[in-house]
């Protein structure tokens, strides 16, 4: 008979320290990201599969996402560029 691996389930204060101390409001985001393992419950408790996350990072890892702080300071040089011998709207 082969030997079940039991899983490890961590909590959220557990999840939190896995990435940096991150805060309940990075958990709350990253539940709205459909790729981010969704918690099993223990009656009122909430638990996610270390596997789950593993996954998770291994995907984050294969698939880096775009660069936020690059990608604002490119939109605000564009919007600059536009702006420059444009006429201010009249406000009334």
């Amino acid at each position: 008979m082969a030997e079940q691996q039991s899983e490890l389930y961590l909590k959220a204060g557990q999840v939190r320290e896995r990435y940096g101390n991150a805060s309940d409001m990075w958990i709350a985001r990253r539940l709205k990201d459909a790729a981010f393992p969704k918690p099993v419950y223990f009656g009122a408790l909430r638990f996610w599969r270390e596997s789950d996350l593993i996954a998770w990072e291994k995907e984050q890892i294969a698939t880096p996402g775009p660069k936020p702080l690059r990608e604002m300071e490119a939109a605000r040089a564009a919007k600059a560029k536009n702006a420059v011998g444009k006429p201010k709207p009249l406000t009334p």
